[in-house]
């Protein structure tokens, strides 16, 4: 969604989208990761959830409050994930994923779901004319974020991340270490292999946004949710 799109719903709801928040606690930190055409959609959901979540937040303890965790589209259907549901909350959250499905997410016209060169909603002329989603996806992504990484404890400059492709399509990320002397490999920690003999690496992710933050231990899978959630990379 275009900046200008995304800041109408932060000064209108800007306690519901912790955009500068820890992206291991919500999505937001990626903003709303669909088109422009679903803008009238959300601002009409948001609307219509004021009363619904004003009722919700007086059930709620005092430090806690309502707050929607990440906005996307996935499947050509929009996903609005919240910390807190009621039965009304949720049923207006179906309803705009359902509405969502016969709107354009391009241009907000009547469209359908088109699953052709892609799954989307799409009307005639932005599926003549609308790239597929992952067309610059096929190509190793360097990092560029507040993360450093240390893999066995070695501190590796550079990480890449690549899809991985197969007869079915993408499917998912995986991360590369890129080194000037040994070169770059995968980083496969084996976690779920039992064999010992297999190479064992230890992955260690550090947030530079946080002051005093030490490194944590994670797995390459629990790093790639990391860096989707932060809007590093993109969720196939």
């Amino acid at each position: 969604m275009s900046p200008e799109l995304e800041q109408k719903l932060l000064d209108r709801w800007p306690e519901w989208f912790d955009v500068h928040g820890d992206p291991r606690r919500t999505g937001m930190t990626a903003r709303f990761r669909c088109g422009d055409g679903w803008f009238v959609l959300i601002y009409r959901l948001c609307e219509r959830l004021e009363p619904l979540v004003k009722e919700l937040n007086l059930t709620l303890g005092a430090n806690d409050s309502f707050e929607v965790l990440q906005v996307k589209e996935k499947f050509a259907g929009l996903r609005f994930y919240v910390n807190h549901l009621s039965d009304a909350i949720a049923a207006e959250l179906d309803l705009a994923q359902l509405h969502s499905i016969c709107t354009c997410e391009i241009c907000g016209r009547a469209g359908q779901l088109r699953n052709e060169r892609f799954i989307r909603t799409l009307c005639d002329e932005c599926l003549a004319t609308a790239p597929p989603p992952w067309l610059n996806s096929f190509a190793e992504k360097a990092i560029v974020s507040h993360f450093q990484f240390r893999l066995n404890g070695v501190v590796i400059p550079h990480i890449l991340v690549r899809p991985v492709v197969t007869e079915g399509g993408t499917t998912h990320w995986e991360l590369l270490a890129n080194d000037e002397k040994i070169g770059s490999f995968v980083i496969d920690d084996n976690e779920h292999l039992p064999d010992p003999a297999l190479p064992r690496f230890v992955l260690e992710v550090k947030d530079l946004s946080t002051p005093d933050a030490d490194w944590e231990h994670m797995t390459t899978g629990e790093c790639i949710t990391l860096l989707e959630s932060a809007g590093v990379i993109e969720r196939f």
